[in-house]
Order: structure tokens, then C-alpha cells, then sequence
């Protein structure tokens, strides 16, 4: 006959003396021993160990890496939020005798460059640029540094702004030489 554990009902084989499933020690007794038997007082437990679960481990290392993953496209969106707002804040105001450009998002700035004469002006378009219709304009003035105008919209119309300006020029000063 078989013997039954008194305190967690499992079956055990006739000559067990302990429980297969949790270890207690079995009677002589072998009917179903679900009913509860007096026990002895048990000395208190002593701790000998303790197992914690890691963080790498099982699900929790995919885990990591997807977190990982998540706050890294947070930023990346911060940033690339930041960089939107900061150059859509940026302008550039023309006149026929200085360029004001003002911009930024958290730091406004604004700067004034007084010109009298374009000697040249070029244009700088990338890939990108040519799909999506911006790209960089140099200026070059006149005993000045020359002027750039970055990842701006429309570079073709700020170029032929400042070739009318190059003839308007050349012009006069074919007038003051005659």
C-alpha cells in the first residue's frame, strides 16, 4: 500500500520515509493522510541562503535591452524635436544694404551685417537638399568675410536676390568710372 503525506497529500511509495514532494516525514500510517496529525514543536528555521533574481536573467535581459532601446528614441526624439524648433525659429532678413538674422529657441539671437557691394555669391545643395529644396549660400562682400547662409529654403531664389545685386553694382560703377 502506499503511504500519503500528512501535510501535502502526495503519494509516496510504500518503503518512503520522507515525502517526495515537500520532504516531510512519513507514518506508518497508510491511508490518505489528509486529515492533520498532531506534530511536534519544530525548531525555529535558520536562513542559510538567500537567491535573488537577477536582472539579465530569463526575460529580464530583453527587458534591459528593450528599455535600453525606448529611453535611447526618447531622446533621439528630444533632440531632433529641439534641432526642429530651433531652426524653424531661425531667419534671415534681407535688405539692399544689410541682413538681420535672428532666431534661436531658448537663446534669441540677432545680428546685423552691414554690406556695400557683393563681389560673389555661390550655392552648396546636397542630396538631400536637391529632393527637398534647401542647401547652403555664400556671399563674398566686399573687404568683408563672407556671408553664409545655412540649410536655408529656396537657395535658388536667394542667389539670383543677390546676382541682381552683383549687376545693380557693376553697373553703377561703370557709371561712376565713364
Amino acid at each position: 500500500m502506499s503511504k500519503f503525506c500528512s501535510k501535502c497529500g502526495k503519494e509516496n511509495g510504500d518503503n518512503a520515509r520522507f515525502c517526495v514532494a515537500c520532504g516531510n516525514p512519513l507514518e506508518g500510517n497508510p491511508t490518505q493522510g489528509n486529515e492533520a496529525t498532531p506534530e511536534a514543536p519544530k525548531a525555529p528555521s535558520k536562513l542559510m541562503m538567500e537567491a535573488k533574481r537577477s536582472y539579465i536573467g530569463h526575460y529580464g535581459f530583453f527587458m534591459t535591452i528593450l528599455y535600453g532601446i525606448l529611453c535611447l528614441a526618447i531622446v533621439g526624439i528630444f533632440i531632433l524635436l529641439f534641432t526642429i524648433l530651433t531652426n524653424k525659429t531661425y531667419v534671415y532678413h534681407i535688405y539692399n544694404d544689410r541682413i538681420v538674422s535672428e532666431g534661436g529657441f531658448f537663446n534669441k539671437t540677432k545680428h546685423t551685417r552691414y554690406f556695400s557691394n557683393v563681389l560673389s555669391v555661390s550655392k552648396e545643395q546636397g542630396f538631400r537638399g536637391q529632393i527637398f529644396n534647401f542647401g547652403n549660400v555664400y556671399v563674398n562682400l566686399t573687404g568683408k568675410e563672407d556671408l553664409g547662409f545655412y540649410e536655408i529654403k529656396n537657395p535658388d531664389a536667394v542667389v539670383n536676390f543677390f546676382e541682381k545685386m552683383i549687376h545693380r553694382s557693376s553697373s553703377l560703377n561703370q557709371v561712376v568710372i565713364d
